[in-house]
């Protein structure tokens, strides 16, 4: 009986200390499961909102802010984390992510980047505080023409600018504006404005006598330049029959007496062009891509001249109107080709090919 009473003593003892023991001890953690294929995505972002001033004062410095919308619906200011950069470092420098400081006048635009996104503000000007820009265009019967523009101003005083593509722009206006504009052989347009804010005033020019009316029959002759060496020689020069009909400044020049390359039910024999007071300025289409590796386009004028063997011209041609005949500069390429399907042979750019209009007496 002691000993069956030693046992239990001894059994309860052991029990008792199993116990503290366990009691002094925290329960153990689970094992954290790692999110298997089917967890959340990793949020990306999905857009950047690039906002900031439309106007930068010369010398001044602004901000630009960018929000990021991300995969998951939120968004957030990245306007720190962002990369920034100006299109034009020398008017607009980046001072800090999303500051820069206006350097000179003039207009540029600002980009952002971040995660594989971005995102761009163009046409931010940069001007004297208190001035503008004052942009327009220049048009004979609604075609652009070239020009010279005079702009009087209270900030500037006297500004005299030529136009680029029949576009004119001052950066720094303020105030009462004068602008006068003039071109050979039309009437002077003259426009008084007051200036109070980023402005366009584009300006319709009327001849100071009537049209030159070119209809008729010619004959065109495009003589490639002198340094077209490489050119076959029955591609240095060609001459062909030619019908100009006219409607108003519009003009349409049909040429005869080739075999004309015919694509889509087209035949390539034709250009059109404009009549200014003094010159004609003619556009032909291109036969050849550039940016894409020299790659066949239908030009305008595309004729078959031997065996798998084609010739094509383009470019801009401005010829002076004279007695009986329009001569000028052909800029462009006189191309070789080979085909169908058509390949580049050979080409030759110039600024100075000849291209001659002159009125036939038959």
């Amino acid at each position: 009986m002691q000993i069956f009473q030693r046992k239990i003593f001894v059994l309860a003892l052991a029990t008792a200390v199993t116990v503290v023991a366990c009691r002094g001890k925290s329960p153990a953690s689970p094992t954290p499961t790692p999110p298997g294929p089917g967890g959340p995505a990793p949020v990306s972002i999905t857009r950047i909102d690039l906002t900031g001033p439309n106007t930068v004062p010369l010398g001044q410095t602004v901000s630009f802010t960018a929000i990021a919308h991300q995969s998951d619906g939120t968004t957030r200011d990245v306007t720190r984390d962002a990369s920034w950069n100006s299109a034009n470092s020398g008017l607009l420098l980046l001072a800090a992510p999303g500051q820069f400081t206006g350097r000179a006048k003039g207009q540029t635009s600002v980009s952002v980047s971040m995660g594989g996104r971005g995102a761009s503000k163009g046409d931010v000007i940069i001007v004297p505080e208190g001035t503008f820009r004052l942009v327009g265009t220049v048009r004979d019967s609604g075609t652009v023409v070239e020009a010279d523009v005079q702009i009087e101003d209270e900030a500037m005083g006297r500004t005299d600018v030529r136009t680029a593509a029949g576009r004119y722009v001052v950066y720094g206006v303020r105030g009462n504006t004068r602008l006068t504009v003039s071109k050979s052989g039309y009437q002077p347009a003259i426009r008084n404005e007051v200036i109070t804010g980023h402005q366009t005033v584009d300006v319709d020019l009327a001849l100071a006598r009537p049209r030159t009316d070119l209809s008729g029959r010619y004959t065109l002759t495009v003589a490639a330049a002198s340094e077209c060496r490489t050119l076959p020689p029955e591609m240095g020069s060609r001459a062909y029959s030619a019908v100009v009909t006219q409607s108003g400044a519009a003009i349409t020049v049909t040429l005869e007496g080739g075999q004309f390359v015919a694509i889509d039910g087209r035949t390539l024999n034709r250009f059109t062009g404009f009549v200014e007071a003094e010159r004609a300025i003619f556009k032909l289409a291109p036969a050849i891509d550039e940016y894409y590796y020299f790659f066949f386009q239908a030009p305008d004028v595309m004729e078959f001249v031997a065996s798998n063997s084609y010739y094509a011209f383009d470019g801009i041609a401005i010829a002076a109107l004279g007695a009986g005949t329009l001569s000028g500069d052909l800029s462009g390429m006189l191309v070789s080709l080979s085909g169908p399907p058509y390949k580049l042979i050979n080409y030759c750019r110039s600024s100075t090919h000849r291209f001659v209009l002159a009125r036939s007496t038959t």
